[in-house]
């Protein structure tokens, strides 16, 4: 982070990263930099967001699609200045999450995230959407190589010849 960071400040990155990620001296560093970033936040991991949570109104954003014939409605929550940690210096970030229901009101996706950015009605969707493309990213790519005969996650380091060719 610090040896890149400066040259991509530029660009203003928008880091993403699982649940181990979301750490005050993660998001520190990548704040220190001049990045921003939507980490996914479990709430049984993350207490203190948890806690906080309870008993507040949240802000609230529907949209509801029809995409081939097919309804969902998109919930989204969100709450700024929440502390990341129950310390003194914690960092303040903005905890939202997305709710997917299908035409019959059941929930088929949920995700908590917390971001450095500010979040509204009309930037929400497009964050969530950020938080939900790493995972599948991630998916797709575990899922070439267990399909395509790659075998690297199952080396356990059992050496060499048996990773692939293309090692």
């Amino acid at each position: 982070m610090t040896r890149q960071g400066p040259k991509l400040r530029h660009l203003r990155p928008v880091f993403t990263g699982d649940d181990l990620f979301t750490c005050q001296p993660i998001a520190e560093a990548v704040r220190e930099q001049g990045a921003d970033f939507v980490l996914t936040c479990k709430p049984a991991s993350h207490k203190t967001i948890t806690e906080y949570l309870q008993g507040v109104t949240l802000e609230e954003h529907r949209v509801t699609r029809v995409e081939r014939g097919k309804r969902t409605t998109a919930v989204y929550r969100w709450l700024a200045d929440v502390p990341l940690r129950d310390t003194p210096d914690a960092l303040k970030v903005t905890w939202f999450s997305v709710e997917i229901l299908n035409a019959a009101g059941k929930r088929t996706y949920h995700n908590n995230f917390v971001t450095s950015l500010a979040v509204t009605a009309a930037n929400v969707a497009g964050l969530a959407a950020c938080g939900r493309a790493r995972w599948k990213i991630e998916n797709e790519t575990f899922n070439v190589l267990k399909t395509g005969d790659y075998h690297l996650e199952h080396n356990f380091g059992h050496g060499m010849e048996t990773l692939p060719r293309c090692w």
